[in-house]
């Protein structure tokens, strides 16, 4: 039998995955007796192994015998790496080793040579994060721009490594530029598209995806192992169907109908559309799964944590199926909150579908929609008996499989018959909550201040306008009507809040687009991202606070709304925004027209809103539907019992 360190030599030779062969290399050193490690090496590589890229393992044992302190051992492996098929790689090993291992401030001199420029992308990309663990990102940048110029072809990593350092600085023309020789590569034009997005250029984000989708042909292919390509397509065309939603587009619908069409995999099943009989016992607990990309970082992860640890175990056994690949707190305390947790991060549709039906699941909630890493195309697989959507997204998936939408009466007013689906195309049938949209007020105590109270509210004598929604999201025709009221209201200023306003391009595309309606610069004022009470405490200083057009607001509205600020609403294709101000009591705020608009507008900046209103305001927040999570989970909990009841196979 072989020592278990010649046995992991053997593995070693066969390991194309470089993070594990530098996992076996340090294990097998670490059995080797200290004067001999170098010696017993290099007899069993030459002996044995002489196919394998030896230039990798010595720089490995360099490494290691840095970390272990041991330099003498470590100069002696970084010579015989030199001697290899592979010097630059190894080389690179080496120095990343030497500068973790030293604790350095600074990056070292050597990533400023076109040697560290030239590196492979391994060790290009080892090196890079490394440099922003340590928050040296402009040493991560110039590195990155140095190789790139130094490639007649720059890799895909690259592109993607750099393009991600200028995205996460605000440098978005930068970033286009960047992307733009690569637009034909799906997972460049998707940053690309999401740049756009950021500058507020939505309608140029459509038209490109647009372009890249009309590459493909719509016809169903025969994709069903094809699961990774399969999620990205959708994924990419999901972002395009978010870029029409933003946009108000009135091919929306048919558009959604072509994504389900296209991606649906040639071994999805096609049994009769609607629910399945549930197979189970009325004796037996419900089995409830809910599917999403990444529950931890999700928007609504108060909900979900709510949902969790909220169901009533008597009566359901929930489990999740999640796409995320870290461990952080959050989801820790979801996996600590009594469900079964499923990670199925890497898994194609029909591998997760497979993992649902074999857990018996009788009803599947999506907790995604069509955001950027959604699930979607599991559902094709008839995943569970019953699936449903909609969970605090306000719109149809498209998706025929997709039974049932959770949603509430003003975003889906009753029809003729209440199991009508929501769009006869689509068959999504609504489930009526008290609210489409739930939120949790923070914890912390948050005082509220107002303007001064004058028919005017007026603050130091502005009126300040603000919205604090994504730049994609703030449509050309609802900036068009913001700038007839500041034309209207010359005291007035626009402040606009979000992480992509602290971007210098950013600023400059807003003010080009409101100063071709006469707006001067100055009364435009830009804040980015900060922390989640002083994001709330903005709200204070404003007079009103403006919902974005066609696509409204969710839970930034609910917090303006909390914040005691009066919001004014133009009614679209989704009622979102007038659910819930019918909750707090204030419907009228919501304009029916872009005519009615600027009037209102006028009666409310005209009408005096001081520090009682807002906290009266604050109060109706509390007590509407929005925010009463405890009467969200019992009407969805009667919801689910019903369907369940209504299609249980009848007992033997």
């Amino acid at each position: 039998m072989l020592p278990p360190w010649k046995a992991q030599l053997q593995a070693l030779a066969r390991e194309p995955d470089r993070h594990q062969r530098a996992a076996l290399c340090q294990a097998i050193l670490a059995q080797l007796p200290s004067p001999l490690a170098l010696t017993a090496l290099d007899a069993c590589l030459a002996q044995d192994f002489q196919g394998l890229d030896r230039g990798l393992i010595w720089a490995g044992a360099a490494a290691y015998a840095l970390q272990q302190g041991r330099y003498p051992v470590a100069l002696e492996a970084e010579q015989k790496a030199q001697k290899t098929r592979y010097p630059l790689a190894a080389q690179a090993w080496i120095n990343l080793a030497r500068w973790e291992n030293s604790r350095q401030i600074s990056p070292p001199t050597w990533l400023q040579s076109d040697q560290a420029a030239s590196m492979p992308d391994f060790w290009l990309q080892a090196w890079v994060h490394a440099l922003l663990a340590a928050q040296h990102s402009s040493a991560a940048t110039s590195l990155l721009e140095k190789s790139i110029s130094l490639s007649q072809t720059p890799s895909l990593l690259k592109v993607q490594l750099l393009g991600g350092l200028y995205e996460q600085a605000g440098d978005y023309l930068k970033a286009l530029t960047l992307y733009h020789p690569h637009t034909k590569q799906p997972e460049i034009a998707q940053r690309q598209a999401e740049v756009l997005k950021n500058l507020g250029q939505t309608a140029e984000a459509a038209a490109l995806l647009k372009s890249l989708l009309a590459q493909t042909r719509p016809e169903s292919p025969d994709n069903s192992e094809k699961g990774p390509a399969l999620l990205l397509g959708a994924r990419l065309h999901s972002q395009y169907l978010l870029c029409l939603t933003s946009l108000g587009d009135p091919h929306l619908a048919a558009e959604k109908a072509l994504w389900a069409n296209k991606y649906r995999p040639s071994d999805a099943p096609l049994a009769p559309l609607g629910p399945l009989p549930i197979a189970r016992s009325t004796q037996s607990r419900l089995r409830l799964g809910y599917l999403a990309p990444d529950f931890g970082s999700h928007s609504i992860y108060p909900l979900i944590t709510r949902l969790f640890a909220g169901h009533d175990r008597a009566q359901f056994e929930v489990y999740a199926y999640a796409g995320q690949t870290r461990s952080d707190t959050a989801s820790k305390r979801l996996q600590a909150s009594g469900v079964h947790w499923r990670n199925v991060h890497e898994q194609t549709p029909r591998q997760i579908a497979a993992g649902i039906q074999n857990d018996q699941i009788d009803i599947l909630i999506d907790a995604s929609g069509h955001t950027s890493l959604h699930l979607l195309p599991v559902f094709y697989y008839r995943a569970a008996p019953i699936q449903i959507s909609g969970l605090c997204f306000n719109g149809s998936t498209g998706l025929p499989e997709c039974d049932y939408q959770l949603t509430d009466a003003i975003c889906s007013p009753a029809k003729t018959d209440t199991d009508l689906p929501l769009d006869l195309d689509q068959g999504e049938k609504p489930l009526r909550l008290s609210s489409w949209l739930f939120w949790f007020p923070p914890q912390e105590a948050l005082p509220l201040s107002a303007p001064l109270n004058t028919p005017q509210h007026t603050f130091q004598g502005t009126v300040k306008l603000g919205c604090a929604h994504h730049p994609g999201r703030l449509s050309v025709e609802i900036c068009r009507l913001w700038a007839q009221l500041l034309n209207k209201h010359p005291e007035a200023q626009l402040w606009l809040k979000h992480r992509c306003f602290a971007s210098p391009d950013t600023q400059a595309l807003f003010r080009q687009r409101f100063a071709q309606w006469g707006i001067n610069p100055e009364r435009l004022n830009f804040e980015g991202a900060s922390g989640y009470l002083d994001y709330l405490a903005f709200y204070n200083q404003l007079s009103l606070a403006l919902d974005p057009f066609p696509y409204h607001g969710g839970l930034t509205s609910a917090e303006a709304l909390w914040m005691g600020v009066p919001l004014l609403n133009l009614q679209g294709p989704m009622q979102g925004g007038l659910s819930l101000l019918s909750q707090v009591g204030h419907p009228e705020w919501s304009a029916a027209s872009a005519a009615t608009f600027e009037a209102k507008a006028s009666e409310l900046l005209q009408t005096p809103w001081g520090l009682e209103d807002r906290k009266s305001l604050r109060r109706a927040c509390e007590a509407a539907p929005f925010t009463q999570a405890d009467l969200l989970l019992r009407e969805l909990e009667q919801h689910l019992l019903s369907l369940a009841q209504k299609h249980l196979l009848p007992s033997a």
